[in-house]
């Protein structure tokens, strides 16, 4: 069984948005706050990233994630290469 990103992510916007937010409440300040202060220093490791393109007059609404995908994973027919 397996969750979708996007269903995963839609669940915890609703019912716990504090855990995408920094522990703040959903459209407090002090989230807002966080999510351009994250931004603004993220602009120094990639400039061009695309969010800087599409969301710049709204960087305090987009909730960055990074996600890691195991693929394949390491089961007993998975060798080292």
């Amino acid at each position: 069984m397996f969750v979708r990103m996007s269903s995963w992510f839609a669940y915890a916007l609703e019912h716990k948005p504090s855990v995408l937010l920094a522990g703040f409440p959903a459209a407090s300040r002090a989230a807002m706050d966080t999510l351009c202060c994250f931004w603004e220093s993220y602009r120094l490791a990639e400039p061009d990233h695309e969010v800087y393109k599409t969301h710049s007059n709204r960087l305090d609404r987009c909730i960055p994630y990074f996600m890691f995908s195991d693929d394949g994973g390491r089961g007993v027919k998975k060798r080292n290469s």
